[in-house]
C-alpha cells in the first residue's frame, strides 16, 4: 500500500504571479484546454516511456489499458505503472537467505499506481492526485 498525494494544479498568468488563468481559457493560440493539454500529452507516450532522468523515474502508460479519459467531466483516471532505475540490488527470498535475481542499473521494478487528474473548465485550479 501507498500513500496518496494530492497537488493543486494552476496555469500562473505570468512568472512570480499569485494570479491563475481559467483551465479552459489559457490564451493559447489553439485554444486548447488544460484538460486537452494534459490528453494530447498522455496520448503522446500512450506507447512510449515517460522519463525523468534528474530522479531516474519511469512512467509507463501500458498503452492506456487502465487509463480512463471522461471529456465531459475533464478527469483523467486509472492506473499507471511507475519505477526506479539506476542502482542494482538482490531480490531474495522471505527468509533472506537465498539470491533469486540481482538487478542491474538499467533494471526498472515497477509498480502500477492510482492517477487521478481533474481540470475543470470554469475553474482557475485542478486536482492531481497519485
Amino acid at each position: 500500500m501507498h500513500s496518496v498525494n494530492f497537488y493543486s494544479f494552476r496555469v500562473l498568468t505570468h512568472k512570480g504571479s499569485r494570479a491563475s488563468k481559467k483551465l479552459n481559457d489559457l490564451g493559447l493560440s489553439n485554444k486548447k484546454t488544460a484538460y486537452e493539454l494534459f490528453v494530447d500529452y498522455f496520448t503522446l507516450y500512450k506507447n512510449t516511456p515517460i522519463e525523468f532522468g534528474v530522479s531516474k523515474t519511469k512512467i509507463s502508460l501500458e498503452q492506456h489499458t487502465k487509463l480512463h479519459f471522461d471529456n465531459t467531466k475533464k478527469i483523467i483516471y486509472g492506473y499507471i505503472k511507475v519505477g526506479k532505475y539506476g542502482e542494482s540490488s538482490e531480490i531474495k527470498d522471505v527468509k533472506l537467505k537465498k539470491v533469486h535475481y540481482r538487478t542491474t542499473a538499467y533494471d526498472v521494478t515497477l509498480k502500477e499506481r492510482y492517477i487521478l487528474i481533474y481540470l475543470p473548465d470554469n475553474l482557475e485550479e485542478g486536482i492531481i492526485a497519485f
